[in-house]
């Protein structure tokens, strides 16, 4: 790849199909080829591992590959992860019927957890508490904001105005701050808990 930016290192390509290299082709009438995974979200750990959730299941980079994950559904299609630490991944997706669900790694395997209402991002904060953020990308769609307490998922109430929208959240690392943006046709909007 290119030598970046001045100042700024240099990406490289971390992702290839499993087991092969990259090879880019065309896809029959501009479609994607259903073998190469498609991430829709990654999530990295300090020690250098990270994890994706791809179309054909959750992956694990180790440093120098990537592997599927064994122990989750096969058919799903998957939205959201969340690496913690080496022995706290969550994961998030849709079930064939439809129906969203939560994966979470304890290190050793992995146990399905109350699912959020929908297809939320997820997000952990220093204090250990987990929300979900249902994203929302234009004015009028639904766009929440849940807390897991207990085995529940609790819609939280934030002050949006009729026309406002919630588009994504983050924490602050070991701090039990959660910080949300989104935007009226007209002006942005900042959320904390603190």
């Amino acid at each position: 790849m290119g030598g970046g930016q001045p100042g700024l290192p240099a990406l490289r390509l971390v992702l290839p199909r499993l087991g092969r290299d990259l090879v880019r082709q065309p896809a029959a009438e501009g479609r994607r080829d259903p073998a190469e995974p498609a991430a829709a979200d990654i999530s990295a750990l300090p020690d250098g591992s990270a994890w994706a959730a791809a179309d054909n299941g959750v992956l694990r980079w180790d440093g120098r590959g990537w592997s599927k994950t064994p122990g989750l559904p096969e058919g799903a299609a998957w939205n959201d992860v969340l690496a913690v630490s080496a022995n706290e991944v969550w994961a998030s997706g849709t079930a064939p019927d439809g129906e969203p669900f939560v994966y979470r790694w304890d290190g050793g395997t992995w146990r399905e957890v109350p699912a959020a209402p929908g297809h939320e991002e997820l997000v952990r904060t220093g204090d250990g508490a987990m929300w979900a953020v249902r994203r929302s990308s234009y004015a009028g769609a639904q766009a929440d904001l849940y807390r897991l307490v207990g085995d529940t998922w609790t819609l939280v109430d934030a002050p949006l105005p009729d026309d406002g929208r919630i588009t994504d959240a983050t924490s602050v690392p070991g701090a039990p701050s959660l910080w949300a943006v989104g935007a009226t046709p007209n002006v942005p909007l900042v959320y904390t808990n603190v």
